[in-house]
């Protein structure tokens, strides 16, 4: 018993910080939370933390479990500084800090507060030993799945409507483009 609790001790404390570091240190790399692309990343790594979160409640040897769950936490550290960034840049500023409050708000709700009581539940109700509350927990997963797809594709739309309506606005003169300010400035240097 005093191993296990060593074990998921250090889990709990080498995942999800690890994920967070690891996942900060790659989306700058990539170039930050206000990429297109930044979204997908998230989408990846949620898919990646629910197929190991949706095999947990399946494993009986110590070892596996013990990797699955390093890696369900390691994937879902990883994913929180990438939207709170996305939601935090998506939002005007008036609003990004009311935002990110009721985010973490929903989250808490919605996540971490109803898992242990539904996992109580369904123990009590199968009297399995909690296979089926960790089942049902772990599972779960698969909706924040469905959540982050979601805002993938009005994130991805919401992209592609500023792409087009900033060439209509180039077309018709009403923004310069690089290479007309790049003109510009060269103009002024000369002129100055």
């Amino acid at each position: 018993a005093n191993k296990r609790l060593l074990y998921f001790t250090i889990v709990c404390f080498t995942s999800p910080t690890f994920g967070v570091f690891c996942s900060g240190f790659f989306i700058n790399k990539i170039g930050g939370y206000e990429q297109k692309h930044s979204i997908l990343y998230t989408v990846i790594l949620s898919v990646l933390a629910c197929i190991c979160a949706v095999l947990v409640p399946l494993i009986s040897d110590v070892f596996s479990f013990i990797v699955l769950l390093w890696l369900v936490l390691f994937f879902g550290g990883g994913i929180l500084p990438v939207i709170t960034g996305i939601i935090i840049t998506s939002l005007p500023k008036s609003l990004a800090a009311p935002g990110n409050s009721i985010t973490t708000l929903f989250g808490n709700l919605f996540g971490y507060l109803p898992a242990p009581y539904i996992y109580g539940v369904f123990t009590d109700i199968f009297d399995d030993k909690g296979q089926r509350g960790m089942m049902f927990t772990m599972w779960y997963s698969i909706v924040g799945v469905i959540l982050i797809s979601i805002a993938a594709k009005y994130r991805y739309k919401e992209w592609n409507n500023k792409t087009v309506l900033r060439e209509e606005d180039e077309n018709r003169g009403l923004i310069m483009n690089d290479e007309t300010e790049e003109e510009n400035g060269i103009n002024e240097k000369l002129l100055t």
